[in-house]
């Protein structure tokens, strides 16, 4: 499973769209970053596109420790952001 966290209204097909708000189309998860209802170890990639910088500093720790617990071991963390 692949899971595209912050997806905004960039809804790719091939991956479980999360978002904590419907933004220009329905997410298939509504869900914090912080708080994703799948099990552990479901995601082989998580992908985050422009959505790191939306946190507060104190919501980072909990984003990435949820995101560890989502993906695999081997999985892959993808992260854009601005310059």
């Amino acid at each position: 499973m692949k899971l595209n966290i912050c997806c905004g209204k960039r809804l790719l097909p091939g991956y479980v769209n999360i978002d904590i708000a419907a933004v220009g189309g329905m997410p298939d998860i509504l869900a914090p970053a912080t708080h994703i209802p799948l099990p552990t170890g479901c995601a082989t990639e998580i992908m985050c596109i422009h959505g790191w910088e939306h946190f507060y500093r104190w919501e980072c720790d909990d984003a990435i420790m949820e995101w560890r617990r989502l993906l695999r071991n081997g999985g892959r963390l993808v992260l854009e952001l601005p310059d």
